[in-house]
């Protein structure tokens, strides 16, 4: 949801959702634990991985507490969706699509964009480290290789980097402050309201610029 806001430069005025748990849903033929369950090939079994460089205690420590007590992913409780999708629309009149899908697998199945524009397309898969530029007028498209360092495609590393420019000088502000967190937060709480719900959620922005679902 950050991204998104970021790229549409405005305030979301409301939001639509659909979804649920649709897969991963109670099987009273599941165990509790992955450790009891007779299914060797779920796709989703708890597969330990072991360091050699380990020491004795810290791996019966690791088979005691961790693996022993993975939990089944249909018969765990939950209060997510495995499957939602999105609608958000913008002051500036963009509309936005948000898809989550927790069974999809292979080719392509990580993270996609795909920005659509009046003067072309951006689009990638997180997985491919590359974004595309794609110009109408000339039919031209244009791939920028990415080099990301450190967790979250590069991501964490620049979060850093942003503390420590506002610690040497307190007057420097990141592009995004508190309050686009804040936007974020109220399109995940008015998504999970409308999914529940069965309804459209809209903004009412007061002065401040906090809040109100209707």
């Amino acid at each position: 949801m950050d991204l998104i806001n970021w790229f549409s430069s405005s305030r979301p005025v409301s939001v639509n959702s659909y979804g649920g748990n649709l897969l991963f849903r109670p099987n009273p033929l599941f165990p509790k634990y992955c450790r009891n369950c007779p299914q060797e090939k779920c796709k989703y079994q708890s597969k330990p991985e072991f360091s050699l460089a380990a020491q004795d205690g810290v791996l019966h420590d690791f088979m005691q507490h961790t693996v022993a007590e993975q939990n089944c992913i249909y018969n765990v409780e939950k209060s997510i969706a495995d499957n939602q999708s999105v609608q958000i629309e913008y002051e500036n009149g963009m509309l936005a699509n948000f898809m989550l899908a927790f069974n999809c697998l292979g080719e392509r199945s990580g993270r996609n964009v795909h920005i659509i524009g009046t003067k072309g397309r951006i689009f990638g898969n997180v997985e491919e480290n590359a974004v595309f530029v794609y110009t109408n007028e000339d039919g031209h498209l244009e791939k920028y290789d990415i080099h990301p360092q450190g967790g979250h495609s590069g991501g964490n590393s620049g979060h850093a980097f942003e503390v420590v420019k506002m610690l040497r000088d307190p007057k420097y502000r990141p592009a995004q402050d508190a309050y686009a967190g804040y936007l974020s937060n109220a399109i995940c709480i008015a998504a999970d309201i409308s999914r529940t719900e069965g309804r459209r959620i809209s903004f009412r922005y007061d002065q401040g610029g906090f809040i109100q679902f209707q």
